[in-house]
């Protein structure tokens, strides 16, 4: 099958962790644009707050590691936060990889502030 020019598309990485465009060159122009999950790097702000600790995400139910829905919530907490705050097994891994999905239900019980809280 041979594609036409015309439908030909410019995809604009997204962030994994966070849902947010990494690659912002191709705003405002005339193009076909598709966002896309290219990798697992993380955008620069993720990035930082996985250098600063760990990276906690809030998603929508029925996420999964593949298909995360994100709710624009994200926080970075301290190894001390995740030990205090999972099972031992759990916090190893949440520690190994540096971030962890987490539902509404979950950031509520964990007392994570949202967007707006004073």
């Amino acid at each position: 099958m041979k594609v036409k020019e015309k439908h030909v598309i410019t995809p604009i990485p997204q962030c994994y962790y966070c849902g947010q465009d990494k690659d912002r060159r191709s705003r405002g122009k005339k193009i076909n644009v598709a966002r896309a999950i290219l990798d697992h790097s993380p955008c620069k702000d993720c990035a930082e707050m996985m250098e600063t600790g760990v990276l906690l995400i809030e998603v929508s139910k029925g996420s999964t590691a593949e298909v995360p829905i994100w709710k624009n919530q994200q926080v970075a907490v301290t190894a001390e936060f995740v030990e205090d705050a999972f099972d031992t097994k759990v916090a190893k891994k949440i520690l190994d990889v540096k971030f962890a999905f987490i539902d509404g239900d979950g950031w509520d019980l964990l007392g994570l502030p949202r967007e707006g809280d004073e």
